[in-house]
C-alpha cells in the first residue's frame, strides 16, 4: 500500500512539471516498496501479482538502470509461465537491448535463454535441437561468470528438452542437477517445483 502511494505521488509530480532530485528520489522509494512485495508474491507463486508489482518497480527506475532489467527480467519470466508469451517476449527484448547496452553479459545471457523459451513455446519452426543449443550457449556463460541460478535454469531448460525428446535417462538426471542447484541457492520455490 505505501508503494502504490509513493508512486501515485511521484506519477501526480511528474505531471506537474520537469523532475527533480527529490522526485526521483521519491520514485525509487515506491519502487523498492513495489518490489519487495512483488518478490513476496513471487514466492507465494501469485504471478498476475508478482508482474504488476515489479513491472511497475521497474518503470520508476531509470531507463539505463540495471536494476530496471533485472526487475523485468522477473516479470517476463512469470508472464511466460502464465504463457503471455508476447508479453513475455517484449520484456525479455527489453532485457536483452538494455543489459547489452550496459555490457552485462549475465543478464542478457538470461534474457536470451528465456526469448529463446518463449520462441520455443510459441513458434513450431522452433525445435528442441534449437531450445538445447541454446541452453548449452547460456550454460557456458553462466560456468565462466560463476551464476549458480543461470546454471540451475539451464539444467532445468536441459531436462525439459530431453523429456520432449523422448531422452528420460537424460532429463531425470538434468533435473536433479537443477534441483540440487536450486537447493544450494537456496532457492527452495523452484527445487520444488522441479
Amino acid at each position: 500500500i505505501l508503494g502504490y502511494h509513493l508512486e501515485q505521488a511521484y506519477r501526480y509530480r511528474e505531471q506537474l512539471g520537469p523532475v527533480t532530485d527529490d522526485d526521483r528520489a521519491l520514485a525509487l522509494r515506491a519502487a523498492e516498496r513495489l518490489e519487495h512485495a512483488g518478490r513476496r508474491a513471487l514466492d507465494r507463486r501469485d504471478s498476475t501479482a508478482t508482474v504488476n508489482l515489479l513491472s511497475r518497480a521497474a518503470g520508476l527506475l531509470p531507463g539505463e538502470s540495471e536494476r530496471r532489467f533485472e526487475l523485468l527480467q522477473f516479470a517476463g519470466e512469470e508472464l511466460g509461465f502464465m504463457m503471455e508469451l508476447d508479453r513475455a517476449s517484449e520484456a525479455f527484448r527489453q532485457v536483452i537491448d538494455g543489459a547489452g547496452a550496459l555490457e552485462n553479459r549475465l543478464l542478457e545471457t538470461h534474457g536470451r535463454i528465456w526469448q529463446s523459451v518463449m520462441t520455443f513455446w510459441g513458434d513450431p519452426d522452433f525445435g528442441v535441437r534449437e531450445l538445447l543449443a541454446a541452453a548449452d550457449d547460456a550454460a557456458r556463460v553462466f560456468e565462466e561468470l560463476d551464476d549458480a541460478r543461470g546454471l540451475a535454469r539451464t539444467h532445468d531448460w536441459r531436462a525439459f528438452t530431453y523429456s520432449h525428446m523422448g531422452r528420460y535417462a537424460d532429463s531425470e538426471e538434468e533435473a536433479a542437477r537443477a534441483i540440487e542447484l536450486f537447493r544450494r541457492i537456496g532457492d527452495r520455490r523452484l527445487a520444488v517445483e522441479q
